[in-house]
């Protein structure tokens, strides 16, 4: 029993021994490691470094430690600059201090190569105007991110953007858009928010207001661009199908859910739940000289008159029909309503009768005549003429164009449209010249036998479904469309 306890203690001696150097060993170790230090910088700061072509995970500004006294390839990565590399001699007693000036190297600057259709636009880089017109390279730019604007006159501004490297030319070539005659706002060339819109209406001002599909009202006075929605007014739905304003300014909105009312600063609201408007998708609203509201919807005709309500239903007048598409109230001042599968209507305030398919030619049989769908009602011409568009029926009229005199006969149909889908009609009363907007592309014309179609490779359209078609007050005529944007047209450098 001696004997084990001796030799027990004898084992836990030399264990601890064992431990003991091993520690003093380590220490003797660090102390004898070499304390180098290096420095690194640069301008710009941020470039990686890489140690004898390992990368370090650093990144300058920084400090390289524990050193050897000896020779290091140091190289420094940064994104668009050339990779730079040199020898350091690092001494313990003597912290290497280095500091890299990339900008200061002309080797490191890149250029940009400016190449437009028209040439001869001037420059914008960065917000600063060039001394040169396109073509040009810019030289001796520091590498980066710039921003490019291309001018010329009666062309749209153009923004491109460049990325510059090291030793390299950024080439950009820019084909400019004519402006001088159309003139096209999308959400990709300008702050219009909306892939497209399906009606537009000008007030005293000349100021836009825009309805949209989707995105809601939009006010555009030529420059900016603010946007009335669901979310941030008191606007009833971002889907808005017509507009027009009353006697005292103030704008009515017919949506898919009811009509607002925006007088510049408050919002009023209408609905099928809160008044006397019996449906809640408004298609068409108009307001006449009596400050009268003429609303259209799916469930009825119904007038606003300060205050009161009047709905006209097939089961209380002869409006024929529910579905009510289109008003007008300018055709011999009598009020004429299209209508879904009963024609026209017209109401002179006292009564309502039917304005009947006679063709002057005779009758037409239902599958070459245009149909009871209407879609739009113009003014009359200068020859005392209304000009009407249908909508296609499923076993039923072709749908089309057609003419209608002062004794209410129906001329003819005109062909060939772009599209027996008549979306919009405008006649200018200065020129008496028509404007016929379908789905598939836009009508012009004074006389039939000299009529042009615009669409797309023959204009600035992007699209060729217009959806209406307006003037402002400086002449120009506005063209809606479901998915293009909505386009301005110059009509006197067109004529």
């Amino acid at each position: 029993m001696y004997k084990s306890q001796i030799l027990l203690l004898l084992v836990l001696f030399l264990s601890f021994t064992a431990c003991e150097k091993d520690i003093s060993r380590s220490e003797n170790t660090a102390k004898e490691r070499v304390n180098g230090k290096l420095v690194l910088d640069s301008k710009p700061s941020g470039s990686t470094i890489y140690l004898n072509d390992k990368i370090t995970g650093l990144k300058t500004p920084d400090t390289l430690f524990w050193l050897d006294d000896t020779t290091y390839k140091v190289t420094l990565k940064k994104f668009l600059y050339r990779d730079t590399s040199f020898k350091v001699n690092v001494n313990k007693d003597i912290p290497s201090d280095i500091f890299v000036d990339y900008d200061s190297n002309p080797k490191m600057r890149g250029s940009i190569s400016c190449v437009s259709d028209p040439e001869g636009a001037s420059i914008l880089l960065n917000g600063e105007l060039q001394e040169e017109t396109t073509p040009v390279t810019i030289i001796g730019l520091i590498p980066g991110e710039y921003s490019l604007v291309y001018q010329y006159e009666n062309c749209r501004d153009t923004k491109k953007d460049a990325l510059v490297k090291s030793g390299t030319t950024f080439m950009d070539y820019t084909t400019l858009i004519d402006t001088s005659v159309w003139v096209l706002y999308t959400n990709e060339n300008s702050g219009f928010p909306a892939e497209g819109a399906n009606y537009i209406i000008f007030d005293d001002n000349n100021i836009a207001w825009i309805a949209t599909i989707q995105s809601g009202l939009v006010r555009f006075d030529g420059t900016n661009w603010q946007s009335y929605t669901k979310e941030n007014s008191g606007l009833l739905s971002n889907y808005v199908n017509s507009l027009t304003f009353d006697n005292n300014g103030k704008l009515w909105i017919g949506t898919n859910e009811g009509v607002s009312v925006y007088d510049g600063s408050s919002w009023e609201s209408f609905t099928s739940e809160n008044s006397e408007l019996p449906n809640d998708f408004i298609s068409h609203l108009v307001s006449d000289i009596h400050n009268r509201i003429w609303i259209c919807t799916f469930n009825g005709l119904a007038q606003y008159n300060n205050g009161d309500w009047f709905v006209y239903t097939p089961e209380n007048s002869g409006i024929g029909s529910k579905q009510i598409n289109f008003v007008n109230l300018n055709v011999r001042g009598h009020v004429w309503v299209g209508t879904s599968r009963a024609g026209i209507r017209e109401w002179n305030g006292v009564n309502w009768r039917t304005i009947s398919m006679t063709f002057q030619g005779g009758p037409l049989p239902p599958q070459q005549g245009p149909g009871n769908s209407i879609s739009a009602i113009s003014e009359a011409d200068a020859d005392g003429r209304a000009w009407i568009g249908f909508l296609p029926e499923q076993n039923g009229g072709i749908g089309g164009l057609v003419s209608v005199n002062e004794e209410n006969k129906f001329n003819r149909n005109y062909t060939p449209l772009p599209s027996n889908k008549i979306t919009a009609i405008y006649v200018d009363e200065a020129t008496n010249r028509k404007w016929v907007g379908t789905d598939s592309g836009l009508l012009t014309f004074v006389n039939w036998e000299d009529r042009i179609f615009y669409v797309t490779n023959n204009s600035s359209f992007e699209t060729e479904d217009i959806e209406s078609i307006s003037k402002d007050k400086a002449g120009n005529l506005w063209f809606t469309t479901t998915t293009g944007g909505i386009m301005k047209l110059k009509v006197d450098k067109l004529f």
